[in-house]
């Protein structure tokens, strides 16, 4: 998640002027690496987000509060001062491409209505059949694992993708009447990635990741990752998914070094959905937890958090198609440390999506609460509007 801006005390005066010679770099690599693959291009999809701020795959809010930390970087509220947000995006595809480029833009509404924009895209390419080249600062969700999925946050954990950014190779090794095999090795370094922090000792110029999964389509997969393998922040993700054709899902995995929405040093995560399209209805739920109380820190040793506190998350989505047009959705999602009630987060949303036209897009609005331990936290009447500008 995006850290408040008081996280940002206590840095280093050189921070800011080095973030931004990173960011350069990033852009420049991304933009040139894009612009390329372009030359090839056989379907471009072009996309813009009112709002898409806050996952990965799923949709965000116009208007937002920042979560606020302190210089540790925990959680203490929300900013008073309200964010607008918007997301650009372009899709290049052909036999031998595959790429994506995306713009973020947030403006703090505040004195000086100060403007934060991010770029992150990918570029792959197929020279040799089966095989692919790729580089960028974000592959986003386009090449998880399909049983690290997280059905009800739409959402996957770093761990269970096979490739995150930097330099990649990618294959896809198709195996008659027994399913496929795809496999990955990826090379990072500082100018790569969405969230620096993730690299916890900076000796390292380089990071090595390598991923592959098994899958037979509609049935079965099983897969797993690894990521920082030169590197005390070392981590692995192994995932099994079952489905039953397009009604019933089961994915789940163990996680070494979990540092999504908690850290500790051993996860487990869970996800189910069950769909009846002849009623238009669909149920979703995730759960992830801890083994314990420890965490890996910096250095790589072991850390743990006061009585026993261990972590938990879980998340609940509904969906109801009231018809071709028509959608409604309600989620919700619990985070906790057990054994200590003082660290309660919950985030409640209930609304629904229209689709307008295929060239006016759809709109989606509802209301967004959260909760504390101490009581409502803050709230958001989200509104996103999604349009495809071309698609040819």
């Amino acid at each position: 998640m995006r850290k408040g801006l008081n996280s940002l005390k206590g840095r280093k005066k050189g921070y800011h002027g080095d973030k931004i010679k990173i960011m350069k770099k990033r852009f420049v690599i991304v933009t040139l690496f894009f612009s390329s693959v372009l030359l090839f291009a056989q379907k471009i999809s072009v996309t813009n987000i009112l709002g898409g701020d806050k996952s990965e795959t799923g949709s965000g809010d116009i208007f937002y509060f920042l979560k606020v930390s302190d210089k540790n970087g925990d959680y203490i509220g929300y900013s008073t001062n309200p964010v607008m947000s918007d997301r650009f995006q372009v899709d290049v595809k052909s036999k031998k491409i595959d790429s994506r480029i995306r713009s973020d833009m947030n403006l703090i509404w505040n004195k000086n209505f100060a403007p934060d924009f991010s770029i992150r895209g990918y570029g792959m390419c197929f020279p040799i059949e089966y095989i692919g080249l790729g580089a960028g600062n974000s592959f986003f969700q386009k090449y998880a694992l399909k049983g690290a999925w997280l059905a009800a946050s739409d959402d996957s954990p770093k761990t269970g993708r096979l490739l995150k950014s930097g330099a990649a190779i990618y294959s896809v090794l198709p195996l008659e009447n027994i399913g496929k095999v795809r496999g990955a090795f990826s090379v990072d370094s500082e100018i790569w990635g969405e969230d620096d922090s993730e690299k916890l000792d900076e000796k390292n110029s380089f990071l090595f990741n390598a991923g592959f999964e098994y899958e037979y389509p509609g049935i079965v997969s099983l897969g797993c990752v690894f990521q920082n393998i030169n590197n005390p922040a070392f981590r692995y993700g192994i995932y099994s998914g079952t489905t039953l054709g397009d009604v019933f899902l089961l994915n789940t995995g163990f996680i070494y070094n979990y540092r999504d929405i908690f850290k500790t040093r051993f996860a487990f995560m869970t996800s189910a959905g069950y769909e009846n399209k002849d009623y238009n209805f669909g149920i979703f739920t995730d759960c992830v937890f801890g083994f314990d109380n420890s965490y890996l820190k910096k250095s790589g040793a072991v850390g743990r958090y006061e009585n026993n506190e261990i972590p938990l998350y879980s998340a609940l989505r509904i969906d109801y198609k009231v018809s071709d047009s028509w959608l409604l959705e309600t989620n919700g999602n619990v985070c906790i440390f057990i054994h200590d009630t003082s660290s309660l987060k919950c985030e409640i949303y209930g609304g629904c999506e229209y689709k307008i036209s295929k060239t006016a897009g759809s709109i989606k609005g509802g209301s967004r609460l959260s909760f504390s331990n101490s009581g409502l936290s803050g709230f958001s009447f989200p509104v996103v509007w999604k349009v495809k500008v071309s698609d040819k």
